[in-house]
């Protein structure tokens, strides 16, 4: 059902359904979080971002580059930390 959710129509439930998931679907949850990097939304953004953080993803510093011009304030937050 989770992995269902992450592609729910309200962002919300998308996030939170990657949120849940990533503890138990690692490689699921890493392939979600990549497809995000290019969201909209920007705490989808951030989310994916963190998701590969604590994945420890081997795409982490790939994908702290691509974000590393974002506009919103959320993801070059996550970016220093």
């Amino acid at each position: 059902m989770l992995k269902r959710l992450t592609a729910d129509e309200h962002e919300y439930a998308r996030r939170r359904a990657l949120l849940a998931i990533r503890e138990t679907e690692l490689e699921f949850a890493e392939s979600v979080a990549l497809s995000w990097l290019g969201s909209e939304h920007e705490y989808a953004r951030m989310v994916a971002l963190d998701t590969l953080h604590v994945l420890r993803s081997e795409w982490l510093a790939e994908a702290v580059d691509v974000l590393r011009e974002d506009l919103a304030w959320i993801v070059q937050n996550r970016i220093e930390n």
